[in-house]
């Protein structure tokens, strides 16, 4: 039976899920495919019924080898040589991935860049449609690129080992500039501040470790294979890269003065925003770490005022004691 179009983005979004080792379940999908309505008119919610009928297609039609997980509630691939294929030609599809793809290009160190680069020049040469030009593409451009120096050798082996779930042997240089031999597990890479960093188990501490990429000398394979943590994965979905001292509780009233970016550019996650008549605007932040809010509400001028906690007041009047003893 022919798929539909609405049907089809479905299938792909929850096959991307399953990629993604995101666990999704029919009530979770659900609640996606309405936001996905809400926010970006895509006109593809559907009932639960369909949903399982959607899951069962791609098991029994599309051969995916889909089994349920009691521990995360959810769906899961039984391994991640299965790929679904549709002929993807629609305008909005090929838009958001030749622009996902550009953004990405901007990101990347080589020698993954060059790669992104050709695979864009591919995609415009053999399926472009008229409002895709090159023109248009570089007209996108990434503002935070990366800002440290990478060794493409280093950067390939890093993203491979991360891709195939293999540990590696390390050099790494520390800050103060010693040079120590490791053996990591790469569960996670990410982008954090212009830099991409590891985050994994490092078998010579015992423990979970965060690695700058810019800071590794040498990475060898090791033929070692490991299964992905989910609780480190979690963590760094959750913001969780780094394990810095965080302030819980935060109000902060901001004058009128910057309240209009405030609004715009949310500095922190999960924070609420209380407006008022004359212009100003109360921040409630749940948590963040110290030393960002700290940089944050510095920076500010005198236009952000702590209210609680006292703790992070003080905090506050110390740093701009000592900035004003220096400057003096």
């Amino acid at each position: 039976m022919p798929l539909n179009k609405k049907q089809i983005k479905r299938l792909v979004k929850f096959s991307s899920l399953l990629k993604q080792n995101k666990y999704p379940n029919a009530a979770t999908f659900e609640k996606i495919l309405h936001n996905a309505d809400l926010y970006g008119n895509e006109n593809i919610a559907c009932s639960l019924k369909t949903i399982y009928r959607d899951i069962d297609i791609l098991k029994k039609q599309y051969k995916a080898p889909i089994e349920f997980d009691p521990q995360y509630n959810g769906y899961y691939l039984k391994h991640h040589g299965w790929s679904l294929d549709f002929p993807v030609l629609q305008d909005e599809i090929m838009l958001a991935s030749v622009l996902g793809a550009k953004l990405a290009q901007d990101l990347m160190p080589e020698p993954l860049k060059s790669k992104i680069n050709d695979a864009i020049d591919q995609q415009l040469t053999s399926n472009n449609p008229d409002f895709l030009d090159t023109a248009f593409i570089d007209s996108l451009i990434a503002a935070s690129g990366v800002k440290v120096q990478i060794d493409p050798t280093i950067f390939q082996t890093v993203f491979t080992a991360w891709q195939e779930h293999e540990a590696l042997d390390i050099e790494y240089r520390t800050k103060d500039g010693d040079i120590s031999a490791r053996r990591i597990e790469p569960h996670v890479l990410t982008y954090y501040n212009a830099a991409w960093y590891i985050k994994g188990f490092c078998l010579k501490q015992n423990d979970v470790r965060v690695f700058a990429l810019h800071r590794i000398i040498n990475a060898e394979p090791t033929a070692k294979f490991f299964d992905p943590d989910p609780l480190i994965i979690q963590a760094a979905k959750n913001h969780q890269i780094f394990t810095y001292e965080t302030i819980k509780n935060i109000k902060i009233t901001c004058s009128s003065t910057i309240a209009g970016y405030i609004n715009e550019q949310h500095q922190f996650y999960d924070e609420e925003i209380e407006e008022h008549d004359d212009g100003s605007v109360t921040v409630y932040i749940p948590e963040a770490p110290e030393h960002e809010i700290v940089k944050w509400i510095l920076s500010e001028g005198g236009n952000a005022k702590v209210i609680k906690p006292k703790k992070l007041a003080k905090k506050i009047v110390k740093a701009a004691q000592k900035i004003a003893e220096v400057n003096s």
